[in-house]
């Protein structure tokens, strides 16, 4: 990234609060016969459940992205974990929240991907990355969430009403959107939800990008992680409130104009950050 982006706080960031206490609170305790009432420690994601039951009923043909969902993969972490996996899968969710200290792979903090949860139960992990997918491609435009919590488009125009550059701060060369424009850019999921799905509706995970960053060049790239090479990356956190130290050399030696390629330029980095140690840092 050129430049780091401000975060806002929005009603709308209130869904992944929710989803953290049923994944700590209710899945990883999950010792007893579900029922709604286990939802009491959050009202307001058991007043949603409650609301959304009667889709239950696949007769009714709506789908249910909340109510049943919750049910079946509670079940889940009953029958396919035991205690102890239960355990230590809440402590690494507790170690993952913290973005900023994951992607600098800082000490006592861990990513959670998706194929730590396959390890366990390859059933259990299927059923998380649907719920998680949908969060964000689904339940965020359910009429209940929209009434308590707002749109995309509500957060978007308040996000670019502070974050002013107009400018995709990934390329620096696309223009976004401003909060006066009809629809909005694209939220890009920094960690891919392809791989870390617990981080799908996390907005500190999710990032307004020009179309170019987000459809043609990052797609599914994890930028913490080269997979191809089995090495880790450090990324710079997209809402980092701290400078860049990093210089950016670029050299171009050309001969004869007409002969002109990407063979002929070179681009460097160096910096006096934490960063310069590290053989591999993803510039995303």
């Amino acid at each position: 990234m050129l430049f780091p982006y401000k975060f806002i706080e929005h009603n709308i960031c209130r869904l992944n609060d929710w989803i953290e206490f049923l994944f700590i609170e209710v899945w990883c305790k999950a010792d007893e016969e579900y029922s709604l009432d286990l939802l009491n420690g959050c009202p307001d994601l058991k007043k949603v459940a409650e609301e959304e039951a009667w889709k239950e009923d696949s007769s009714k043909k709506p789908n249910d992205y909340i109510t049943g969902p919750i049910s079946v993969i509670y079940d889940l972490f009953k029958t396919e974990l035991d205690v102890k996996q239960r355990k230590n899968l809440r402590k690494k969710f507790r170690k993952s929240r913290n973005l900023e200290k994951v992607l600098s792979h800082s000490k006592y903090y861990d990513v959670l991907e998706n194929t730590y949860i396959e390890s366990l139960s390859p059933i259990l992990a299927k059923k998380l990355y649907e719920f998680y997918s949908n969060l964000f491609d689904n339940v965020l435009k359910l009429a209940v969430i929209k009434d308590k919590n707002g749109t995309l488009k509500n957060h978007y125009d308040a996000f670019v009403k502070i974050n002013t550059t107009g400018i995709c701060p990934f390329c620096g060369i696309n223009t976004i959107r401003s909060y006066e424009m009809a629809g909005h850019e694209a939220y890009d999921h920094f960690l891919p939800k392809e791989k870390y799905a617990t981080y799908s509706i996390n907005f500190k995970n999710l990032v307004p990008t020009c179309h170019d960053c987000n459809s043609i060049h990052k797609l599914r790239r994890s930028p913490i992680f080269d997979f191809k090479v089995g090495q880790n990356l450090r990324a710079f956190y997209p809402y980092s409130q701290n400078a860049l130290d990093i210089d950016i050399i670029c050299n171009v030696n050309i001969k004869n104009y007409k002969d002109y390629g990407h063979r002929h330029i070179t681009i460097n980095f160096k910096g006096k950050s934490r960063f310069e140690q590290d053989k591999k840092i993803c510039l995303i």
